[in-house]
């Protein structure tokens, strides 16, 4: 009987976050993109992806609940995979991305 209240509080964060547009930090990825391996940092690179990050989470915003569950748990992790590497974000850009290619 015990099993049976513990299941759902196991799946609620999927359930959850397939509602809510996952939280990246643009700002922290697009610095991460910018700054190459040695420490040099180009804002002609940053710039662009800043505004990039921003238009992606806007179109994101606006589509979200439209977009197959499982494709955003996919794609999120496909656009989170770089944390383990070397950017401290996901990205939407790559979000945006991967869920059009889904289509």
């Amino acid at each position: 009987m015990r099993y049976f209240f513990i299941l759902p509080i196991l799946l609620m964060p999927f359930s959850a976050f397939a509602s809510d547009l996952p939280d990246y930090d643009s700002e922290t990825y697009c610095t991460d993109y910018a700054t190459d391996p040695n420490g040099s940092y180009a804002k002609d690179i940053f710039d662009p992806c800043l505004t990039s990050e921003y238009f992606s989470e806007a179109m994101l915003e606006d589509q979200w609940d439209k977009l197959d569950k499982d494709a955003k748990v996919r794609c999120d992790a496909k656009a989170r995979a770089d944390e383990a590497d070397r950017h401290q974000s996901g990205s939407y850009s790559l979000l945006k991305q991967c869920l059009e290619a889904q289509k």
